[in-house]
């Protein structure tokens, strides 16, 4: 949809658009939707792609865990800095995983616990003053996960200063209760996708609401919908700051180490691999939605519609490699450039709410509020 209709009501466009799915998937032959081999699909996603990629999230924390232990042994500049390593490496195998809110990661809300941004630092720096502080709350959210270690490890330019800060007890008692909340928060869902696993590949006899492929791509769908676009860089550039349009700078992911860049750079290749059924373990290529598009002969404008997904998925990698470091500079300094960028974020939502969806017969099940 256009901007041009953000002024109807969101009911409207949400009626236009289950119109719109309706009318394509008529074009789509049903038996090809029901006869594929859904279960190899799921199996090799389970498998070969998000069971390795929490390990690889929840080995990650552990080293990240290691390295904080690490410096407060030897608290110096070198150790610093291999303590920012490490956590640059756990905000890096998060974009691996963070479309992955269903099942265990579902149960225990594992992106809100995980990566919230931006982070409340008044509130940060009230809960190690203070003590006190329950991080299991909803009101604590803000307060941290992977954004406020960005805070915690970043917001000192001078790295001496960065070390004295780290090195003090109330701060790295902090840092600790922080990392244990991420370890419990990942070793849940790395657990239990053992046994989830079984009934998430078992639930493949059809792509209604509920069963596992609608679950996978309204998950999908959602998360790059809301999360990627609109949360990386969407709010930055100012695209849903009301009228005035005015960038947030202060609203980019990893805003204190500058990595927002790399953030949305990683979670784009993260989210082709999935799509493509690329196993995370050997790079070797699987089952994914676009074979499941390819076997439904989904097209889009002639051509096959997994071809120009990829195509946009390309054309974004472009557009995010135009900006410049930080993020967080760039939506002020060349607003303009952020915004051709975003309208190839833009132009993957459709392919993927509508066109996507429409060729497996799946339902939207969630909303977007912000009327594109």
């Amino acid at each position: 949809m256009k901007k041009t209709i953000r002024s109807i009501s969101l009911s409207l466009v949400m009626l236009t658009l289950m119109f719109s799915s309706c009318s394509k998937k008529t074009t789509v032959d049903d038996d090809l939707i029901t006869t594929y081999d859904r279960e190899s699909l799921l199996s090799n996603l389970s498998g070969n792609y998000i069971v390795p990629a929490y390990a690889n999230f929840s080995e990650s924390v552990s080293s990240l865990e290691t390295a904080s232990l690490t410096f407060l042994g030897d608290a110096n500049e070198n150790n610093l800095n291999k303590y920012k390593s490490a956590w640059e490496n756990c905000l890096f195998a998060w974009q691996d995983v963070s479309f992955l809110e269903f099942g265990p990661a579902g149960d225990v809300v594992l992106r809100a616990q995980t990566n919230v941004y931006p982070v409340d630092a008044a509130l940060i720096d009230q809960n190690i003053q203070n003590g006190g502080y329950n991080l299991a709350t909803v009101n604590n959210f803000s307060a941290k996960g992977i954004q406020a270690l960005d805070y915690l490890l970043f917001s000192k330019s001078n790295p001496q200063e960065a070390v004295t800060f780290l090195s003090d007890k109330q701060v790295s008692d902090y840092v600790a209760d922080v990392i244990k909340d991420l370890k419990t928060n990942t070793k849940y869902v790395v657990d239990n996708w053992s046994t989830y696993s079984g009934a998430f590949i078992a639930n493949s006899e059809s792509n209604a609401d509920g069963t596992s492929m609608s679950t996978l791509v309204n998950e999908l769908t959602k998360h790059y919908e809301a999360y990627i676009r609109r949360g990386k860089l969407g709010i930055p550039a100012g695209v849903f700051n009301g009228f005035s349009k005015q960038p947030m700078p202060g609203h980019v992911e990893a805003l204190y180490a500058k990595k927002s860049l790399a953030a949305l750079s990683r979670a784009m290749e993260s989210m082709e691999k999935y799509f493509n059924g690329i196993s995370y373990v050997n790079g070797s290529n699987g089952e994914g939605l676009d074979d499941y598009l390819d076997f439904t002969d989904a097209r889009k404008d002639g051509k096959l519609l997994s071809e120009v997904i990829q195509n946009q998925l390309s054309s974004i990698k472009e557009a995010v490699n135009v900006l410049n470091v930080p993020l967080s500079n760039e939506v002020e300094v060349n607003n303009a450039q952020a915004n051709e960028s975003y309208q190839e974020l833009q132009k993957l939502v459709a392919l993927l709410k509508v066109d996507m969806m429409s060729a497996f017969g799946i339902l939207v099940n969630y909303q977007d509020s912000d009327g594109d």
